[in-house]
């Protein structure tokens, strides 16, 4: 999925700077380092699993400030369209996450956005749970207790665009539906001194929720040549939600025809991020 996204990314930043087609008005490409920081309202523990108490950003622990870079391309074609495609990562060169968004606007300032999105997320160190609950039991084998999951989702969004000289400015108030991919995993356990086994398997399920979005894009024109222009810019946004990660929970006491289901709902918790991010862009104006 990642190397797709960048396969995409690549061939329509390349379709951007080497079209020579009057209906791409003005493109651009930008590269960006920033900071992320994820705040979860951490719930007590009780007697099933939460998922969202052992989340973060692709990071071990709950460490505030992770730091990412990213690469996006922005396309302005005739009748007020624009197009944006954004991905990024964290420790390697291919992305872990992006948006795709589409620009409409009626006039030079006010505009309706819509856009879909995939952000990654890191759930470790969940086997805390059942050290903890399962005293009685241990780890028969190992099992993976990390799991890469991604948050994805659609918005929408009223925008508003300023242009002032060499100034410009581009602020959405996103709002929409999003939901964490589902995954599977089993845990497997035997009874201390007996020989009794059991295998706890986890499903999750994709549970929408309603999430805001704001967005805001600072940039300042600062070389011109030509019809290009190389310019700095800064991002920032903030999202505001509440979350759950509901599953099924079957547990195979002995054999697989000694089976319990359980449907497991937690109760929803906050579950906001922030990112802020610094970078340089080049833009190329082909109306000119």
């Amino acid at each position: 999925m990642t190397r797709l996204l960048f396969v995409l990314l690549f061939g329509l930043s390349s379709l951007g700077v080497f079209s020579q087609t009057p209906f791409i008005e003005r493109y651009s490409i930008s590269g960006f380092f920033g900071q992320r920081d994820l705040k979860i309202e951490n719930l007590p523990a009780g007697q099933n699993l939460n998922f969202v108490n052992y989340m973060s950003f692709l990071d071990n622990g709950y460490i505030d400030g992770i730091l990412y870079m990213g690469f996006s391309t922005h396309l302005q074609l005739r009748n007020g369209l624009e197009v944006e495609f954004k991905v990024f990562s964290n420790d390697d060169i291919f992305p872990t996450g992006g948006n795709l968004s589409v620009q409409y606007y009626w006039n030079n300032f006010l505009g309706l956005s819509m856009g879909l999105f995939a952000n990654p997320f890191f759930i470790s160190d969940y086997e805390n749970f059942h050290n903890t609950m399962d005293d009685q039991f241990h780890s028969a084998r190992f099992f993976h207790n990390q799991k890469n999951v991604f948050d994805m989702g659609w918005k929408v969004a009223p925008v508003l665009k300023f242009e002032v000289g060499r100034f410009f400015a581009n602020l959405r108030f996103n709002l929409g539906f999003s939901g964490f991919v589902p995954f599977t995993n089993e845990i497997y356990q035997e009874m201390i001194n007996s020989n009794f086994r059991r295998i706890v398997r986890y499903e999750t399920q994709y549970n929408k929720q309603f999430f805001m979005f704001p967005e805001l894009r600072l940039a300042l024109d600062v070389l011109n040549w030509g019809n290009s222009t190389m310019g700095i810019q800064i991002q920032s946004n903030y999202l505001i939600s509440r979350r759950i990660l509901n599953y099924t929970r079957i547990t195979y006491n002995w054999t697989h025809e000694n089976q319990v289901v359980e449907e497991i709902s937690d109760p929803r918790q906050r579950f906001n991020f922030w990112n802020i991010d610094f970078g340089l862009f080049l833009r190329v104006n082909n109306s000119q």
